[in-house]
């Protein structure tokens, strides 16, 4: 019997059609939990914000079908379950790597583990489907293959501890809904009804289209008894805006014919479908729209927030990416934060990320090592990583080329030994200034940032470096198979050596051991996995991998566009917002696949046994640009209205939806460009006049004891002295590039000061190159070049750094300067600068808000100016890098 279909033209007035006493009293399944509490709000510690439209009504009953899903699906989508179950196939990956002699499947199976969650929900859609391991056309793609391979083993009930729900329990379930009894006792259970009641009729509502699971329900409802009526919103009059309807209950797909639908009609003109229909509207439209185009992130994440905080719906058909980004900004937005939105959760999956699978090996990184330090959980003893953050930024260079732990290991022990070997003390007297000169002026490698680190801040730096490739050694001892639940013990014991006190620490700790005591039931006592397994499915279950679909009593800043249809209701009073409106998002393209399938194996599965359920899914992904019209249109119903889009995201520029070209062309509306930053003249006006604490400075403000190369950055550029000297304590380079150049002018230095002792160059060489193990070959052999060549840079005595500077009692060979100022030319136009610090030209006065290159007379870079050569690049934005010269040299 073809399925009966009831439509009416607006939510609010659906009590009031001719039908609705006939369907009233039928218990509802309707698409989201805000249309059921539009209906009925029964929403707990919420039922002031709106009224439903059947609040009063005792026998209206109503749920989301995503409520009816997770009855269904019992405890297959629960966190604990979802990790055991990707530790699983990430293990059974693994052990295919092991079997297999083939260097370029092993490569090829090491990439398939980090897409275990694709491989986890194409499994639970197919099961959905109904759709066996046999059934599935794979066209020889190996991806494929290994899809059905994990499916067949996860059909295995052995493998599963009796408390895990597994993929025979699922699908038992799935098949169990077909039994009448079994049917009465779900439905009774999800609606709260007593059990001997016997539900004979149901009406499912505001389906925009059905996915394989939700039609293979309904058809299980109709096998056993029970009727099915439909009900949405429909108006014959605007064909194009309710397009998706149409086709989704279509005659073709066992409904009854468009003549015989129930429907409630109005006479009533409605603006918004005739914009829609490309008509100009015969009545104007009512409330306010207001378009907004963000110029940045930011902006996007204040608006959103600013809708948020004063009651707006906020909606997007792009919901996932606005979430991500607002969350970054707004955390607060959603309720309970997940753990990645603390710094003890960035720990975690740091420490958990360690292990590479690719070198099968423990494996650290500079970011992660960064991410631990900054992260001020990784502590051992008096030390604190986020206290020496600064220092191990600065020394990271000296282990630019590590990576796996035995790396790291062997590189401290060198850093140790120099440390400990190679540096003296420098300076003389208890002057605090002449010390700070000193120790600069008598360090030959202080203009190299991992050796001008004080000795005492490098011990702190390599203690906690130790205490982290313990923590991971720990972790992961052996790389052997554990129970899932001795990974989260180990975790736990972790956390509990982390020495933290102040209160928000212990707050963060509180709900780590939450969210892993979670994790940690007895359903995975005997499930076996590797550690590094077990990590993987934690850092699925940090990034939020398993939050999909809607969730029941879950905050969400920007909710998808399917709950826009509810908002006539419960957002009445405020006004929604519809965002990331653009060109991408809206109407949108085909839906996504989860990997590895994709349109052609789903088609050519479906012509292979005809299962209908993939249809509708092949349906579903094909006509998503078909539902987001229609949401627009609805969305444009509301009496207030936002919309907006961001115009460049992550340095990709976006369109306006056609949508808003549209709007904007039929009716009028508001219009905010991107912000542009800008001073109100009320705020200079009422501006207090202060003195600033630097203005202008001058040679004459330069003290007596400040060294030569000082006086030399100061010359060429102020800001240079700014940076090096009064940001920091004395300039050093970090830069890859910047470094290789400067170890050649040390060597010559060193061999320059060492003439007399009779040491040949390649000598001075070998001793310095021991002093860099992470520079590369490359590199190398180009310095060794250099140096033995015949290159009048560095075989000729400079005369104008010949001879040594007093500081503090002791003298210091300029022969330091080469190191300062590696490049030849630079180094000569420096010399300049500072014999000119004592004339009336030098004595001008010079701002901090300038670049060097500002007061050459060409006004414009010269090849031989120090900015090309300058330890600020990182920092100052008028920086110029070597390999940049072309573009600004005259």
């Amino acid at each position: 019997m073809a399925r009966k279909v009831y439509t009416y033209t607006e939510l609010n007035n659906l009590g009031k059609c001719s039908f609705w006493s006939e369907i009233k009293n039928i218990p509802q399944i309707v698409a989201s939990n805000d249309m059921r509490w539009a209906l009925k709000n029964d929403r707990p510690g919420h039922e002031d914000e709106w009224d439903g439209l059947f609040d009063y009504a005792l026998d209206f009953h109503a749920i989301s079908m995503n409520e009816l899903q997770g009855a269904i699906e019992g405890g297959w989508a629960e966190d604990a379950n979802k990790f055991a179950i990707f530790s699983l196939i990430s293990k059974m990956i693994r052990d295919l790597i092991d079997d297999s002699d083939d260097i370029y499947e092993q490569k090829w199976l090491l990439g398939c583990i980090k897409n275990v969650g694709g491989i986890f929900n194409s499994i639970s859609r197919l099961e959905a489907a109904g759709v066996k391991t046999n059934e599935l056309y794979t066209f020889g793609d190996q991806n494929v293959e290994l899809l059905i391979e994990i499916w067949k083993k996860l059909l295995d009930s052995s493998i599963y501890d009796e408390n895990v729900f597994g993929l025979p329990q699922l699908r038992e379930r799935l098949e169990s809904i077909e039994k009448p009894e079994l049917m009465q006792e779900l439905l009774n259970n999800v609606y709260g009804f007593s059990p001997q009641r016997k539900i004979s009729k149901l009406v499912i509502h505001g389906l925009f289209y059905l996915t394989p699971f939700q039609e293979r329900f309904l058809h299980a409802m109709e096998k056993t008894g029970i009727e099915l009526i439909f009900l949405f919103p429909y108006d014959s009059r605007y064909p194009f805006a309710y397009e998706i309807w149409k086709k989704t209950y279509g005659e073709d797909k066992k409904y009854v014919s468009m003549d015989k639908w129930v429907s409630a009609v109005t006479n009533k003109e409605d603006p918004c479908g005739d914009i829609f229909e490309g008509r100009k509207p015969k009545v104007n439209r009512e409330g306010r729209v207001t378009i907004r185009e963000y110029g940045s992130l930011i902006d996007f994440s204040n608006g959103i927030a600013w809708s948020a905080d004063h009651g707006e719906g906020v909606y997007s058909a792009g919901s996932n990416e606005a979430n991500e980004i607002v969350k970054a900004f707004y955390p607060r937005l959603y309720g309970e934060r997940k753990l990645m939105a603390f710094p003890i959760g960035k720990f975690i999956w740091n420490i958990n990320d360690m292990w590479d699978e690719n070198e099968n090996a423990i494996c650290l990184s500079e970011y992660s090592l960064l991410e631990c330090f900054s992260s001020g959980w990784l502590t051992h003893g008096e030390y604190s990583g986020k206290d020496y953050v600064n220092d191990l930024t600065k020394i990271m260079p000296f282990f630019r080329d590590c990576n796996r732990i035995s790396d790291w290991e062997t590189r401290l022990e060198e850093l140790e030994d120099i440390e400990k070997n190679c540096f003296w003390n420098t300076s003389k007297g208890s002057d605090k200034d002449s010390y700070r000169w000193q120790q600069m002026m008598g360090n030959p490698l202080a203009d190299f940032s991992q050796f001008s680190v004080p000795v005492e801040r490098v011990k702190g730096v390599i203690v906690l470096i130790k205490h982290l490739l313990f923590i991971a050694r720990e972790l992961f001892v052996d790389n052997s198979e554990i129970n899932i639940s001795e990974h989260i013990r180990r975790l736990n014991k972790i956390l509990d050596g982390c020495v933290v006190t102040d209160d928000v620490s212990e707050l963060e700790r509180e709900i780590a051991r939450k969210i892993l005591y979670k994790l940690n039931t007895e359903n995975n006592t005997r499930i076996k996995c590797f550690p590094a397994d077990a990590a993987r499915a934690l850092e699925l279950y940090l990034e939020g991998t398993y939050d999909e679909g809607e969730i029941k009593g879950r905050n969400w800043a920007v909710m998808p566009m399917y709950h826009v249809d509810a908002a006539h209701i419960t957002k009445k009073k405020n006004g929604i917002h519809i965002c990331l409106c653009d060109n991408d998002s809206m109407p949108g393209g085909k839906g996504a696949y989860p990997w590895p399938l994709n349109e052609n194996i789903l088609k050519n599965s479906y012509e292979k046994k005809k299962n209908e359920l993939l249809k509708c899914w092949l349906y579903t992904a094909e006509n998503t640009s078909l539902a987001n019209r229609y949401f627009m249109y609805s969305a444009l119903k509301h009496r207030n209205i936002s919309i907006s889009w961001v115009s460049e995201i992550r340095g990709k520029k976006r369109a306006e939806s056609p949508y808003i070209g549209l709007i904007r062309s039929s009716i009028d509306v508001k219009y905010f460009g991107p912000r542009k930053k800008g001073v109100k003249w009320g705020q200079v006006e009422n501006a207090e006049v202060v003195d600033a604490k630097i203005t202008e400075h001058c040679s004459d403000d330069l003290n007596a004891e400040i060294p030569k190369e000082a006086k030399m950055d100061y010359g060429v550029c102020p800001l240079r002295y700014l940076y090096g000297y009064i940001v920091d304590d004395a300039p050093s380079f970090q830069d890859e590039f910047m470094q290789s150049f400067s170890i050649t002018s040390l060597i010559v230095a060193i061999s320059n000061a060492m003439k007399d002792k009779n040491v040949k160059i390649e000598e001075v060489y070998q001793n310095v190159m021991d002093l860099f193990p992470a520079i590369k070959k490359s590199a190398k052999r180009q310095i060794y070049d250099y140096l033995t060549g015949d290159r009048k840079d560095y075989t000729e005595e400079d005369e104008a750094i010949i001879g040594r500077d007093l500081c503090g009692g002791l003298y210091y060979t300029e022969q330091r300067l080469r190191t300062h100022f590696p490049d030849y030319s630079g180094r000569k136009e420096a010399l300049k600068a500072y014999a000119k610090l004592d004339s009336e030209e030098g004595k001008k006065s010079m701002k901090f808000t300038k670049p060097g290159f500002a007061y050459t007379p060409e006004g414009k870079v010269k090849k031989s100016h120090p900015c090309a050569f300058c330890p600020n690049v990182d920092n100052c934005k008028y920086s110029v890098f070597p390999r940049d010269r072309e573009k600004v040299y005259g």
